[in-house]
């Protein structure tokens, strides 16, 4: 009982104690007055060995081998600005060289980048009805237009609508699910709280226990003993392993299971790498085959009479055959007279040898112009819309329609339906998806509460340990009981208040 009184009131009165025989004196730290700082090292605990602090010194001093170079600083920037005018440089060059193989192959268009059409795509419903309405500004289209823009304006308020209701549902959701949490979590927090308080409680009751055992002992205890406090923490790896022992290579076991699992990686690769070759050596067989059926089937046609020729069929016989250059031009000098001769003249009345040759030339192929228009340097209009609101306009124009009228009917209620339903879904998802994280987060932290208590054990320990091992060698030394109870209330007093704290 005497111990416990004594825990709060022991440091100020040491400090009066040790001010009072200093008063009037000179301290030099430099003379070894033991008697002079007994006191000093008794209440605060320090221990009489040197440390080593030259570690520290080395990284508080500052680097005098550190110099500022402001040249670095300019070199990025030139270089980037040199790279910067060397690519425009290289563009430029590349545009000559463009316009040289443009003057190179002028009569021969073929082999050039084909030209391409000006289309002006109108895929949205408004820029379609503005463009009627200008184009042909009569009664239907200016109907047309404005009933599709008071559509278009209701459909966006509906749209609005879903958006937000889906949204203000969703943010509902979100802040009662984030409410439960917090609630749960301030359970986990003043678990974590009680048990780090009944952990000290614990370890208070624990140690002044065992500090009255040993002040009521009448022994002291040996040099050997002095590691009976040293059980609290156990810094050695768990593995087996063994810092003090001469053999300290790893020596990895064959039969574990992560060689294992390397071992079958690389097994598995190699097969992996076997059969993807086999493969691709067999779609190279079975294409070398496919092309030599289309060079025997070219080769047959060659070898027509002129008036069995089609020159359409021959087109698309070399596109699948891809002779080489060398086969080509054989098969060529075949042909060429063939299209001369009058019987192929008065079958293919149209078809050319020279434009055969030009085709076989070409590195492109032109889009058909009911897609892509005709080339021209001028605009060419053309629409394609996927929208409800066309739908809507086609009724408004052909208002006696009645197909027209259910079409738009159907569509708008289909997709109104499946907007609604979208939303719907994403909503719920959403929700759903908050709360599971809710609830894993939950989960985490209530296993956590497990490893911050050991973690907080740990370190409260590792930082008692040292001061009990202090008081062990003070009384193998033979310190006096008076002088023990100090230290061993200043311990008490360091377990209560010292770090790691407690925060709530």
């Amino acid at each position: 009982m005497e111990l416990r009184r004594r825990t709060r009131t022991v440091m100020p009165m040491q400090a009066e104690r040790a001010a009072q025989e200093r008063k009037g004196s000179i301290v030099d730290n430099k003379i070894n007055n033991s008697r002079l700082l007994a006191d000093v090292y008794d209440s605060l605990i320090i221990s009489e060995h040197e440390t080593d602090i030259s570690g520290a010194k080395k990284r508080l001093e500052p680097n005098s081998t550190t110099k500022s170079d402001y040249k670095n600083v300019f070199t990025p920037l030139c270089l980037t600005t040199m790279g910067l005018f060397g690519g425009v440089a290289a563009l430029t060059w590349g545009l000559l060289l463009a316009a040289r193989n443009k003057q190179k192959f002028a009569n021969q268009a073929w082999k050039t980048l084909p030209e391409i059409a000006r289309n002006m795509n109108l895929n949205k419903e408004k820029d379609f009805v503005t463009y009627m309405a200008l184009q042909n500004p009569n009664v239907k289209n200016i109907i047309g237009a404005l009933g599709f823009f008071v559509f278009a304006s209701t459909a966006l308020i509906a749209k609005n609508f879903a958006d937000g209701f889906a949204q203000t549902w969703i943010k509902k959701r979100e802040a009662n699910i984030h409410r439960d949490l917090q609630k749960e979590l301030i359970k986990v927090e003043a678990q974590t709280f009680s048990g780090k308080i009944n952990m000290i409680r614990t370890m208070l009751s624990d140690k002044a226990k065992r500090f009255e055992d040993i002040l009521g002992s009448k022994e002291r205890p040996q040099q050997g003993k002095l590691q009976a406090f040293s059980g609290f923490i156990n810094f050695k790896s768990r593995s087996g392993f063994n810092p003090t022992t001469t053999d300290v290579g790893l020596k990895p076991d064959l039969l574990s299971g992560s060689s294992l699992l390397v071992a079958l990686t690389i097994a598995a690769m190699g097969g992996f790498t076997y059969l993807s070759m086999r493969n691709l050596k067999g779609i190279a067989k079975i294409v070398e085959k496919c092309k030599a059926q289309a060079l025997d089937a070219l080769q047959k046609h060659i070898e027509l009479p002129a008036d069995k020729i089609n020159p359409e069929a021959l087109k698309n016989l070399f596109l699948a055959a891809n002779p080489s250059k060398a086969e080509r031009s054989k098969m060529l000098k075949t042909l060429e007279p063939k299209f001369k001769h009058p019987e192929f003249k008065t079958t293919n009345k149209k078809d050319s040898f020279e434009e055969l040759e030009q085709y076989l030339d070409k590195i492109t192929e032109a889009a058909p112009e009911a897609f892509g228009g005709k080339p021209s340097s001028r605009p060419s209009y053309l629409s394609y819309i996927d929208d409800v609101g066309g739908h809507f306009y086609n009724w408004v124009v052909n208002f006696d329609s009645q197909f027209m009228a259910s079409l738009f009917v159907g569509i708008a209620g289909i997709s109104g339906l499946a907007y609604a339903g979208t939303k719907s879904v994403e909503a719920m998802r959403s929700a759903q998806v908050s709360k599971v994280n809710a609830n894993t987060e939950l989960e985490l932290q209530k296993q956590l509460v497990e490893v911050e208590l050991k973690n907080f054990r740990t370190k409260k320990e590792a930082a008692i340990e040292p001061l009990e091992n202090e008081f062990m060698l003070q009384n193998i030394k033979g310190k006096s009981k008076d002088e023990l109870k100090t230290m061993a209330a200043n311990i008490l007093y360091e377990v209560k208040n010292g770090p790691p704290y407690v925060y709530s």
